[in-house]
């Protein structure tokens, strides 16, 4: 996990990238910049948007969309009926499965963590998520817009004030619930 020239160590090639799993022609090697670990925003009720985009970049950048997705499809455990003969692919598909999941749970904090720990993949992670901070409720609705219009500037530059005030407008968008004109020139008025 630290930087290195291209060189295989035990099936894993390190590269300025923390590298996860055996190369496999199922599951291929995934690479992902180590800067995107400490990189990402932690997660809160106003920022799925913009995790989303960071998560998503990272994730089919190395070619793991599938672990996310619905039709992430599992390999047999066993390959035998008895359950003594475990499948090599099942256990290059499970490392990683681990690894995109670790990248979830590096942008999350302690009290979302919480919520999806006892998820088993990171589609199960994903969803969980997505339910939680993409979900229609009025409640959630009603929520973000009265966020949106309880923003001050006090003490903030004019770019951390707008960039808050954009992340807030984007997320009823997201939810099936953009803003009305009136909150909007509420917000700017305030």
């Amino acid at each position: 996990m630290a930087d290195h020239d291209s060189t295989p160590v035990s099936g894993f090639v390190v590269h300025g990238s923390v590298s996860f799993g055996p190369v496999s022609s199922v599951f291929p090697q995934m690479q992902i910049p180590a800067s995107v670990f400490t990189s990402l925003v932690k997660l809160d009720d106003t920022n799925f948007l913009v995790l989303k985009g960071q998560v998503m970049a990272a994730i089919v950048a190395a070619g793991f969309e599938d672990f996310i997705s619905d039709s992430n499809l599992i390999p047999p455990q066993f390959l035998d009926s008895d359950g003594l003969l475990i499948n090599p692919e099942f256990k290059l598909w499970q490392r990683s499965d681990k690894a995109v999941m670790s990248l979830l749970f590096s942008a999350l904090t302690s009290e979302t963590l919480g919520q999806v720990v006892c998820c088993k993949t990171t589609s199960e992670v994903w969803l969980t998520l997505k339910n939680r901070f993409e979900s229609v409720s009025p409640s959630r609705v009603m929520n973000l817009k009265a966020q949106l219009q309880q923003q001050r500037k006090e003490g903030r530059t004019m770019q951390q004030y707008l960039s808050t005030l954009k992340n807030l407008f984007e997320q009823p968008t997201a939810v099936g619930e953009p803003v009305s004109q009136r909150d909007y020139l509420w917000c700017m008025l305030e």
